[in-house]
């Protein structure tokens, strides 16, 4: 199974806003740029949504005694 490419949504975040709030609000999208990149660090909300397969199966950590 090949892999799949996903592409981060703080990357096209900006063209995804339209011009006139843009223009009104400038800082909305550095605003949502960062919200965007905070969600998507490695065992965040959205690595976790993306990748839940791979964290359900058991066979991919190691197993810990944490007691």
């Amino acid at each position: 199974m090949s892999e799949i490419k996903r592409v981060k949504i703080s990357s096209i975040i900006g063209t995804q806003i339209p011009e006139f709030l843009s223009i009104e609000a400038p800082l909305f999208k550095e605003f949502l740029t960062q919200y965007y990149t905070s969600l998507e660090y490695q065992s965040g909300p959205i690595d976790i949504i993306s990748n839940i397969v791979n964290y359900k199966n058991s066979k991919a950590f190691n197993n810990i005694d944490l007691t």
